[in-house]
């Protein structure tokens, strides 16, 4: 459960997302079983999200690789905004997981800016979808108008997408690479 100072949302799966304040101190309290992680027995005790630290630059699209093309600052913004998205399952935001595979702005006169994303998940089954969801047009709500958001499975996921950043954070609450 992720318990805050301001409003959460609760997703269908009992994961409190405070998503009125995205740099609100956070407390992440896990179940112990098998597979799950007992915080009372690491230093993970709270998890400041806007202490995350962010790589310097970060690949998302072939496109952005490509010289020719030139990064709008409002693709930015939305990225940047992106490292607010945290996967509630493995407690690492979506850009350093490398969930996002491209992000393009379209701007109408009449309906205002989109954001087209192309994003994955870590399975085409992931029960989380909606919460990632639902994070992302939250956190992009009054930095576009819109959110396009294509589930794209090609490349499949897998754990050589996740940022070096993303690596030492998930080192640090016991993740092997």
């Amino acid at each position: 459960m992720f318990e805050t100072d301001n409003d959460v949302i609760n997703d269908d799966f009992g994961i409190d997302v405070d998503i009125a304040n995205p740099h609100a101190q956070t407390t992440v309290a896990f179940e112990t079983g098998p597979n799950d992680i007992d915080v009372a027995d690491s230093d993970l005790a709270s998890f400041d999200v806007a202490k995350v630290a962010k790589p310097e630059r970060s690949s998302i699209s072939a496109l952005e690789n490509d010289s020719a093309h030139a990064v709008n600052p409002l693709e930015e913004r939305v990225r940047d905004c992106l490292y607010q998205v945290i996967d509630p399952e493995i407690m690492l935001n979506i850009v350093d997981m490398g969930l996002v595979y491209a992000i393009k702005i379209e701007t109408d006169p009449m309906a205002g800016e989109t954001a087209i994303l192309d994003l994955t998940l870590t399975t085409p089954m992931c029960p989380l979808t909606g919460s990632i969801e639902s994070q992302v047009r939250q956190t992009l709500m009054g930095v576009v108008r819109n959110v396009q958001i294509n589930w794209v499975w090609d490349p499949i996921w897998d754990l050589s997408m996740i940022t070096e950043a993303g690596r030492e954070q998930l080192k640090a609450i016991g993740f092997i690479f």
